[in-house]
């Protein structure tokens, strides 16, 4: 794992779907007017060619050089971008429950769901005239592993992709996963890019396989796109997609802002996320809007996250993330030099040679050495030294303590300087103080006033039509208990007050009005709140960390929790890191520890062998969807999310703007689920 994290946010759509193996031509097409207001931004008449569309979106990537699904950080604005310059190896049916050709052609499972067989497209050429084959599979999948933030997504499900034809590759994977293939649709890593754009350094030009090819990039500001005139895909009719000539997406931060050029004609079309600017947009005339509340996913979750052990990311501590920017070491850091210098003495190799070349290697940065100081190579050569090294105790128990329980690991955000301050204590980490603000924001209240009624309350992950949902037991507004529970905390922690710091997106007027709500109904139990505005990548980059109290935050959500995996899964402290533990004895038994992405730091056995037992399970069955759905009581009594209501997706667009809310499998015919987590497919939108 490097230590120069990348700073920078990486989403995906955090959703997954259900379904079978798809072959081509064989899934059934759902009906897309069953489906209430799906007829909005569709046409049936003969498209017209030409012509290029202006699209509105909500952000834009740090650096478009290296924008690909194995380094670029999405998020549903990328995924927009992503659309129009890559094609996925699946995409998700209409209905939800299937995943249909695009790249790849089917996937096969073996018989406990440990691989998937999936034979790839042939005749497929990227931009630039390279063959898509299945080395580029295995090329974009060692790029993902390989990265310092998407990777961490991934490893602790994909062991390996290897080629086993020149048109075939076999994923491997960690654990058993029932319904890997939808995160061959639905996740970043579904895109294939041209393996040139994989170096930190390349300076080039994005290239795909995907309906348009890349003309500009001003970063912040507006990218352009021109038609693939080779693109590989048809339509029904047999006409060579896409019909556009160009498409230009213009980044426009503020709601308000991103309307106003709909509703003036500087812009096509808008991507919206906002509440009250969604109300506001279906009041404009002349306009077309389509909303994601009837599509068949569950929707994104508008959360406070709250960092539930008050300690930096303890993964990455375990990792030794941490030992440049805050001087801990972590227990990985023991077990690579143990390993190195075992691998030295095995090979022959004299035992002061041994430590001498160990000692050396941990100090910089040749074949795969961490590049600690020297004070912190010292401290680790003295523990190999003294022979104590071993599988039963990999680190010294100072150590392991250190990652997780006291020492700079742990602290909070100092609400007059907003740093990280290991001297104070998080009172999010007491659960009863979770409890409390749970009790006091007034969920009914804040998806009135602040998000306009547009969308429905939350009070889990999945939204109440779900087949995953059943009362999970969140609390209810009740501020007189919450004020109770806060009392009891200052006695029993003998403080005289109770306050932490909620991270905002700065400049943006929607998030300080969500502030300001939670400031009122925090502080009427006795709780004090400051804001931290941030910019998002530096707010999501802070949340991955650990390097926060609270933060604004928007997540999860899809038509199979499976993606959700990785954001929720902990390990067990206690087990060696050969049978998917951390190699940690010296903290108590059962102790487990979230994962690298699980943000919000809870590790529950609970949750983790729910998971395990669901993507073991086939899918659509009765243990598949028992155990998902049991995470969403584990929550409400946990609170690690304050949950406020559900995401809603918009679409709008100008009349002239024809057949946006369509997008189809390979075969040119077959419906999929547009809009998916707010991102669209282009090739088959045309101006009348």
């Amino acid at each position: 794992m490097s230590r120069t994290f990348d700073r920078r946010s990486f989403l995906t759509h955090s959703a997954a779907t259900i379904g079978g193996v798809a072959m081509a031509g064989t899934v059934v097409d759902g009906l897309l007017e069953s489906v209430a207001g799906a007829t909005v931004g569709i046409s049936t008449a003969k498209p017209k060619l030409g012509g290029t569309v202006t699209v509105g979106l909500i952000s834009d990537v740090p650096n478009y050089h290296i924008f690909n699904g194995a380094q670029g950080k999405w998020d549903a604005s990328a995924f927009c971008v992503g659309n129009a310059l890559y094609d996925p190896l699946f995409t998700i049916g209409i209905n939800g429950s299937a995943w249909l050709p695009m790249l790849a052609l089917s996937a096969t499972p073996n018989a406990n769901y440990t691989s998937w067989t999936i034979p790839l497209r042939q005749g497929v050429k990227f931009h630039n005239g390279d063959v898509f084959n299945a080395q580029t599979v295995v090329a974009n999948y060692n790029a993902s592993a390989a990265d310092p933030t998407v990777g961490l997504a991934i490893q602790p499900i994909i062991k390996s992709v290897v080629a086993t034809g020149p048109y075939e590759v076999v994923y491997n994977m960690v654990i058993p996963f029932s319904t890997y293939p939808s995160n061959l649709a639905e996740q970043q890593i579904a895109y294939m890019g041209h393996p040139t754009s994989f170096s930190p350094t390349y300076s080039g030009d994005p290239i795909g396989t995907g309906p348009f090819k890349f003309k500009s990039w001003q970063v912040g500001v507006e990218s352009q796109w021109t038609k693939n005139t080779s693109y590989w895909r048809h339509d029904g009719a047999g006409r060579r997609l896409p019909y556009l000539n160009g498409i230009n997406f213009k980044t426009i931060p503020d709601n308000a802002t991103r309307n106003s050029a709909l509703q003036s004609g500087d812009i096509d079309m808008i991507l919206q996320q906002d509440g009250p600017s969604i109300a506001a947009l279906e009041k404009m005339k002349g306009i077309s809007v389509r909303t994601d509340l009837a599509d068949a996913r569950d929707p994104s979750v508008n959360s406070l996250i709250c960092n539930t052990t008050g300690t930096l990311n303890q993964y990455f501590l375990w990792a030794g993330e941490f030992a440049s920017t805050f001087g801990v070491l972590g227990v990985y850091d023991f077990l690579k030099a143990d390993l190195y210098y075992s691998n030295q003495t095995a090979s022959g190799t004299s035992q002061n040679s041994a430590l001498a070349l160990t000692q050396q290697w941990l100090g910089g940065t040749a074949n795969g050495g961490p590049g600690l100081s020297s004070s912190q190579v010292s401290t680790i050569m003295t523990y190999l030294e003294s022979g104590k090294s071993s599988a039963a105790s990999p680190a010294p128990a100072s150590v392991q303590n250190a990652n997780f329980n006291t020492g700079v690991a742990s602290g909070a955000i100092n609400p007059s300087t907003l740093n990280w301050d290991p001297t104070l204590t998080n009172p999010l980490s007491d659960v009863t103080i979770r409890q409390a603000c749970a009790m006091a924001i007034n969920r009914a209240t804040y998806f009135k006033v602040i998000d306009s009624s547009v969308g429905a309350v939350a009070d889990g992950v999945y939204r109440k039509a779900s087949k995953y949902y059943s009362n999970p037991g969140y609390p209810s507004y009740d501020p007189a208990t919450a004020k109770s529970l806060v009392d009891a905390y200052k006695k029993a922690n003998n403080v005289s007050s109770v306050g932490f710091v909620i991270d905002i997106v700065s400049g943006n007027a929607s998030a300080q009005k969500q502030f300001a709500f939670f400031q009122q109904q925090l502080g009427a139990i006795g709780i004090t709140v400051t804001p931290r505005p941030l910019v998002q990548s530096t707010l999501i980059n802070n949340v991955i960390y650990g390097t926060y109290d609270c933060a604004t935050w928007n997540q999860f959500g899809g038509t199979d929790p499976a993606l959700n995996y990785v954001w929720f899964l902990s390990l067990p402290a206690n087990t060696s890191v050969l049978a998917g533990g951390l190699s940690m004895p010296a903290l108590p038994a059962n102790t487990f520890i979230a994962g690298a992405v699980n943000f919000a730091h809870l590790g529950v056995p609970a949750v983790e062998g729910a998971m395990l037992a669901a993507l073991a399970a086939p899918a659509g069955s009765a243990a598949h969807t028992s155990n998902w759905a049991s995470i969403n009581s584990v929550f409400a009594k946990e609170i690690p999310y304050l949950w406020l209501d559900i995401t809603v997706t918009a679409w709008a667009a100008a009349k002239n703007v024809q057949n946006w809310a369509v997008s189809t499998a390979a075969d040119g015919v077959t419906r999929t689920l547009t809009f998916d987590g707010g991102s669209s497919r282009w090739d088959q939108i045309w101006l009348s």
